[in-house]
């Protein structure tokens, strides 16, 4: 299994107050720094009369990718007391929201869903916030990074060729000859 990252690379949705209209909401949380760093302070900001305001971000994506195995969402950012915001990734269907679980204080929270996808489900990833009082007063939240960490199988590469209807990735020797030693096939 190999791990690697996808960060924010476009806006679908962009209903919390900052930055206003028309800034790119995702370059504000498009750090490319990974937990545990502390991101930069720019930030999207859900305030007083953004309750249940949505943004939601296109992701960019992985080539060579056979199988999807889990995806974790890492978030970083705070809110005022008894605040927080919902958490929601879609690759393949929306996953289900949960609470990020942001504190008073500055830090880093994950949202892991386990599962099979595609490389076309990868490529449609997006990740979605929703701003949201956990006791019915809403004051705000802030989030300065996100990004998804990806855990996935690679396509198998292998020679482009078969022999008899076996591909070539299959096929250990050819004639004694382990195949990794053949730099080309005559006539092919």
């Amino acid at each position: 299994m190999v791990v690697d990252y996808c960060d924010p690379d476009g806006d679908i949705t962009k209903q919390w107050s900052h930055p206003s209209a028309p800034a790119d909401h995702f370059q504000e949380i498009n750090d490319g720094v990974r937990q545990p760093t502390v991101p930069s302070s720019d930030d999207i900001a859900a305030t007083d009369g953004d309750e249940n305001a949505v943004d939601q971000f296109t992701m960019t994506s992985l080539s060579n990718v056979d199988e999807v195995t889990q995806v974790t969402v890492w978030t970083y950012g705070n809110c005022t007391a008894g605040e927080d915001a919902r958490v929601n990734l879609y690759i393949g269907a929306w996953q289900g929201q949960a609470w990020v679980g942001l504190g008073t204080s500055g830090g880093w929270r994950s949202y892991t869903k386990t599962g099979s996808w595609t490389q076309e489900q990868l490529n449609a990833m997006q990740v979605q916030y929703q701003a949201d009082s956990v006791y019915g007063k809403f004051d705000g939240t802030w989030i300065r990074a996100c990004y998804c960490e990806i855990t996935y199988s690679e396509v198998a590469v292998g020679y482009g060729h078969d022999y008899m209807g076996v591909p070539a990735a299959n096929i250990g020797s050819v004639s004694g000859v382990p195949t990794a030693n053949i730099a080309s096939i005559k006539g092919v």
